[in-house]
Formats: C-alpha cells, sequence, structure tokens
C-alpha cells in the first residue's frame, strides 16, 4: 500500500463531519432540538465519531512513513496549534462582546496548551474537548512507534480492545460512583485505533487477519456500546447526557463511516474543499454561533435566514483561517519535518 498517497474522500468525509457538528449547535439553541429525531440523534455526536475514525485511518499511517518522532510531533504542532490558537482569540471576544463577560488571563494562557481538561479549567469552546483526547491519540501512536509496535496490526488490535475494555469499566464506576469519568476517552480512542484497522479494509488491501480483527472489533463494540451507554450516560451531569443518545449517535457516525468508506469513495470526493477547511470550520463556528445568538431569538423559532447566514459566514470564516493560518504553518511544519527528519 502507498502511505503517501492522499485518501481525497476522507478529506470530503471529515468535511461532512464537520457540517454535522455545525448544524447540530445551530439546532440545540432552537425548538427544534425538542423533535423527536434531535431528541435521540445528536449530529455533533456523529461528526465526533467520524473525525475520530479519519484520525485513526490517517494518522498511524503518517507516523509509519515518517522515520523522526520529532517531525511527527513538529509538524502536528504547526497542524493544530496555530489555528487552535486563533480560535481561542475569537472565544476571548465572544465572551467579551456576546456573552458581556471576561475572560482571565490564566483561562486563556491555560486552553492555549491545549490540555486545560487536566487543569480543571473550562473549554473556552465547548468543542475544544475532543482536542486532547486526539492529543492523546497522537502520543499513544508515538509511544508505539518508538518502541517499534505500531506497524503491528496485532497490537493496534489489543490496545483498540483494552480500551474498549477500560470504557466499559469506566462507566461502570461512573454509575456507582455518580462522578463525571471520562468514559469518552478511551471509547473514542478504541475508535481511533479502529480505524488504523480499517483503513485497509476500506481500501481493499486489506488481508485475512486484518478483516478479522476489525470483525471481532466491530462486535465487540456493538455489543458493549449497550451498556456503555446506559451505565455512563443514563444521568445528566449538565451536557444534555441521554443514553439512548449517545448509542444512537455513536452507532450512526461508525456505520456512516463505514459504508461511505467501503462503497461511496468516489461520490464523496466533489467535496473535498469542504474537507480543507473542517478543521476552522470546527474551531471558529462557535463564534458565529454566539454572533447569531445575539441578535436573533433562536429559542423561539428556528430562523431559517438566521440558519443561512450562520452557514455562510462559517464556511466564510473557515476559508479565511485555512488559507492565512492553517495553510502557511502547514506548510512550514511540513518543511521543518522533512529538515528533521533528513
Amino acid at each position: 500500500m502507498n502511505t503517501e498517497k492522499r485518501l481525497v474522500h476522507l478529506d470530503a468525509l471529515r468535511g461532512i463531519a464537520a457540517m454535522l457538528v455545525v448544524i447540530e449547535h445551530f439546532v440545540e439553541r432552537t425548538p427544534l432540538n425538542a423533535s423527536p429525531f434531535f431528541t435521540y440523534l445528536n449530529l455533533g455526536q456523529m461528526g465526533v465519531v467520524i473525525f475520530f475514525v479519519l484520525s485513526g485511518m490517517v494518522i498511524p499511517y503518517s507516523l509509519k512513513a515518517d522515520s523522526s518522532l520529532l517531525g511527527f510531533a513538529t509538524s502536528r504542532i504547526f497542524r493544530l496549534y496555530p489555528a487552535y490558537w486563533f480560535s481561542i482569540a475569537l472565544a476571548v471576544l465572544s465572551n467579551h462582546f456576546f456573552l458581556s463577560t471576561t475572560t482571565s488571563l490564566r483561562d486563556i494562557l491555560i486552553n492555549m496548551t491545549m490540555l486545560q481538561s487536566l487543569f480543571n479549567t473550562s473549554n473556552l469552546f465547548g468543542v475544544y474537548w475532543t482536542l486532547i483526547i486526539e492529543l492523546a491519540f497522537y502520543i499513544f501512536c508515538a509511544l508505539l512507534s518508538g518502541a517499534g509496535l505500531l506497524k503491528k496490526q496485532k497490537i493496534r488490535f489489543i490496545v483498540s480492545i483494552a480500551l474498549l475494555v477500560l470504557a466499559l469499566l469506566l462507566s461502570i464506576l461512573r454509575l456507582h460512583l455518580e462522578k463525571k469519568l471520562p468514559v469518552a476517552v478511551p471509547l473514542c480512542m478504541s475508535i481511533m485505533f479502529f480505524g488504523s484497522l480499517w483503513r485497509d479494509v476500506s481500501l481493499g488491501s486489506a488481508d485475512q487477519k486484518t478483516h478479522k480483527y476489525s470483525f471481532i472489533w466491530l462486535t465487540l463494540f456493538f455489543v458493549l456500546l449497550v451498556p456503555i451507554c446506559l451505565l455512563a450516560y443514563n444521568k445528566d451531569y449538565g451536557h444534555g447526557e441521554n443514553a439512548i443518545a449517545y448509542l444512537l449517535s455513536y452507532t450512526g457516525g461508525l456505520v456512516f463511516t463505514l459504508v461511505t468508506t467501503l462503497f461511496f469513495r468516489r461520490r464523496i470526493s466533489s467535496l473535498i474543499m469542504l474537507g480543507y477547511i473542517s478543521y476552522s470550520m470546527y474551531l471558529v463556528h462557535p463564534f458565529l454561533l454566539e454572533w447569531i445568538s445575539s441578535r436573533v431569538d433562536m429559542a423561539s423559532s428556528f430562523n431559517t435566514s438566521a440558519f443561512l447566514v450562520y452557514l455562510v459566514t462559517t464556511g466564510a470564516l473557515a476559508s479565511a483561517t485555512y488559507l492565512l493560518i492553517e495553510k502557511p504553518f502547514l506548510k512550514f511544519g511540513n518543511a521543518l519535518r522533512i529538515r528533521i527528519s533528513d
């Protein structure tokens, strides 16, 4: 398999995932959120699951193709942080102008590390919660690569199963201790390691062993997801936890990714530009959402005009962020990675 060839359909699918998140966050503030469909299916959660599968399909292969862990770390830092720091600036402006609140310097500095959850500090934008899981996956993959284990399918399979079991154990403890334990962290990381196996299956280049590992993981995932969701999300800790919604959203996100990567690669490839701006879209849309919310009574009705303005302005700001921040720093980071690897 040629690991250097860019998989365009994955970029397009990443764009679809970002749009699901953007749409969900608008709907959540409107009466439409109380409809049966949105009560039991969270489009944003589906989008996050898609993101994580795609990370698993890309990151381990990026590491395997890069002989230098320092080079990999450098490229990832320049990939994630510049646009993220711009988003933090937007969050500060949003708090000041739209929410009439001040943001402490401490909160800003801690959020800039992307590790705020480790310091019991709130995310300046709620969407940041997924980024530390992404970072943890990068670090885990780097450690496995450094030990010469990342390229071994059996190791990645064992890790994916172990993380799934850990998610189940944490969900049991979360129920009995009545504490908000991070069940989503091992669950999502398990999904990412599964993605590293699914890549070859979806491309038709998997051997029998990879098919076997993927089948076993999928079977265990769908079996264990039921008790994990029922145990962990039976109580609302302030984020609208709903066990059935989590179950259906995780299932829907995974099934959508499996079906799309197997059968619709060419059809979604036309959405590649949406994929390019997906990370910026994910980071900047909360700013536009607060702007719209400060000017429109979203709680009384679903305002179609406001929704369209929200989508257009999000796309425009995300495109500008990609072209002026993401793309230049990506280029610079890749150049540094090549120099370090050489």
